[in-house]
């Protein structure tokens, strides 16, 4: 879309707001609108209520892993209201389930025997963005924890603690990513946070199932030593990120890639891997301006 620059006063330029963007965020003469600069870009954007984002949308026999996909996908995308269809009472189960674990402020406000309404009622605001980035850190910090607590003792008594936080990096990653789509921040430098989110998420996910095979083993003193460097490391990360600590990101990059060459075992490797990589786009990120 293109306008035309209009002379204003000495030296300012105007140009008019397209009507239809004006109405679907209930503006009116006099309202103030944020303008913002990325790159060789303007962002125009409005507090005010904006109208909500609806979709419909039928479940028939797709698989669980496609459906929960499914689901974290088009909240990402920024829809405020689902409805799904389906004929079969567990796949609308099993949907309920996944809105209320992993779709952050939604809640059920329907329900009907062919379908059931999933809504945006009390999603955190954008300014939660960099809290929320940090309770992701620290959830997986936790993770760490209760993983070599339950290998010390040969149990798996911290279960429950660790499904909650999986789900809750899984929410927090679903809500980072939705934020930036709806502020249109997914392009350009922005490219490098949403990285950032996925390799956070995936540390969390590949840690839970490392958590579920080796809680029970009884030669786990290599484990258990990889593991605590890889704790230490990834709180390096994370003071890191935080203190835009470049030499000490570097550090932390280079501890990673020295705990990968350790082909001790597949999930720890992994774990090292992904910890490496995410320092990528953390330096991309620190290189910008007001960022962090």
């Amino acid at each position: 879309m293109e306008r035309k620059l209009i002379k204003q006063g000495i030296g300012g330029l105007t140009f008019y707001v397209p009507s239809k963007w004006g109405k679907e965020r209930n503006l009116k003469p006099g309202d103030l609108v944020d303008i913002s600069e990325l790159d060789d870009k303007l962002i125009l954007s409005s507090k005010k209520i904006k109208k909500k984002q609806e979709i419909e949308i039928t479940i028939n026999d797709e698989s669980k892993e496609f459906i929960r996909n499914y689901l974290n996908q088009l909240y990402r995308l920024g829809y405020d209201k689902i409805k799904i269809n389906s004929s079969d009472e567990k796949q609308l189960l099993l949907c309920q389930k996944f809105v209320q674990m992993f779709l952050l402020g939604f809640e059920i406000v329907e329900v009907k025997k062919d379908h059931f309404v999933a809504e945006n009622i009390s999603e955190p605001s954008e300014e939660k963005e960099s809290a929320i980035l940090r309770r992701m850190f620290l959830l997986i910090e936790n993770s760490f924890s209760l993983a070599l607590e339950d290998l010390a003792n040969g149990k798996q008594d911290k279960k429950e603690d660790m499904e909650r936080n999986t789900r809750k990096v899984t929410q927090y990653d679903n809500f980072l990513r939705r934020n930036m789509v709806k502020q249109n921040l997914a392009f350009g430098k922005q490219f490098f946070y949403w990285e950032f989110y996925n390799y956070l998420l995936l540390i969390q996910h590949v840690f839970f199932h490392l958590y579920q095979t080796k809680a029970n083993l009884r030669d786990k003193k290599a484990i258990v030593g990889r593991m605590e460097e890889l704790s230490k490391n990834f709180s390096g990360i994370y003071q890191a990120f935080f203190n835009k600590d470049q030499k000490s990101l570097d550090k932390v990059q280079s501890k990673a890639n020295k705990l990968y060459e350790d082909k001790t075992d597949s999930f720890l490797n992994e774990l090292a891997r992904l910890q490496y990589l995410v320092c990528s786009p953390i330096i991309s990120i620190l290189q910008m301006p007001g960022e962090v």
